[in-house]
């Protein structure tokens, strides 16, 4: 005997979403207000980075300087051979390389 599934009454029709129009925009007040403490916040995390209590506390603040600074590293590179395994034989290979191949593949077959 099949399961017979409920309805999911808290779910939206298609097309539908809770919040069409997205997040609300910050009052450029506030903005303001916040980018005058900017500097202020950065003096902070230079102090914890420099005299923290704990490595911990100065390290986060080093990275959230930097990271604001210069942007965050890009992710740690994917480990191409599982990628590979897993059926997707041109994981991780770049733009460049693929229309290399590409072309490479045409020129012998003509």
């Amino acid at each position: 005997m099949a399961a017979t599934r409920k309805p999911n009454r808290g779910s939206f029709g298609t097309g539908n979403r809770a919040n069409p129009a997205g997040r609300p925009a910050m009052p450029a007040e506030v903005r303001e207000a916040l980018r005058a403490l900017s500097p202020q916040a950065v003096r902070t995390l230079a102090e914890i980075m420099s005299n923290g209590e704990n490595e911990s506390n100065r390290l986060r603040a080093a990275e959230t300087i930097l990271d604001r600074a210069w942007g965050k590293a890009p992710a740690a590179p994917e480990d191409h051979a599982s990628e590979q395994a897993a059926g997707r034989p041109f994981a991780g290979l770049t733009a460049e390389v693929l229309l290399t191949a590409l072309r490479d593949a045409r020129r012998s077959r003509d």
